[in-house]
């Protein structure tokens, strides 16, 4: 009798380390942050859906964004929301910004001079992100939360926040 409980022991506690030792650990902000980083430092391209919430002095609007991106400087942005400016793109191709209104068939092409800091594209992001001195990392309800400060001193236009997924590493 007392070796058959030896062996329910035995089985049991194999049981209980195979399903103990089968679970898939948690993955720290740290893991997260450097995986995401290699997969920045690889991309070519990327395209993704951006929501965009501009806090103003009146209401906050809301923007519904197709990003593409093609590497070398090459970003373009596609509204798909609000319904007014659906179709609507700007494209930054290096020395030139294109400007499409497919509504009316009209694409206006103007000289990009100067500092275009977009912030609104991931690698304008991480380039950002990486030089800023003021940055929070935390773990977020599946997510690594990237928050970072915008210099300047426009208090409408001050901070930009990633959301990286914990388990893709996608954002």
């Amino acid at each position: 009798m007392r070796k058959k409980w030896t062996i329910v022991c035995i089985m049991f506690l194999a049981l209980v380390i195979i399903v103990i030792g089968c679970q898939k650990r948690q993955s720290t902000k740290e893991e997260v942050y450097k995986d995401f980083q290699k997969q920045i430092s690889d991309m070519n391209y990327y395209s993704c859906k951006a929501e965009v919430e501009v806090v103003g002095n009146k209401s906050p609007h809301n923007y519904v964004l197709i990003h593409t991106y093609k590497k070398t400087d090459n970003y373009k942005l596609e509204v798909i929301s609000p319904k007014h400016l659906k179709g609507k793109s700007i494209e930054y191709q290096g020395d030139k910004i294109l400007v499409k209104n497919p509504k009316i068939s009209d694409v206006v092409e103007l000289p990009n001079t100067g500092k275009n800091n977009q912030y609104l594209f991931v690698g304008d992001f991480i380039k950002n992100y990486l030089q800023n001195e003021e940055m929070k990392v935390k773990l977020s309800k599946g997510h690594l939360v990237l928050e970072t400060f915008i210099p300047g001193d426009n208090k409408y236009f001050n901070k930009q926040v990633l959301y990286v997924n914990a388990d893709t590493k996608k954002s």
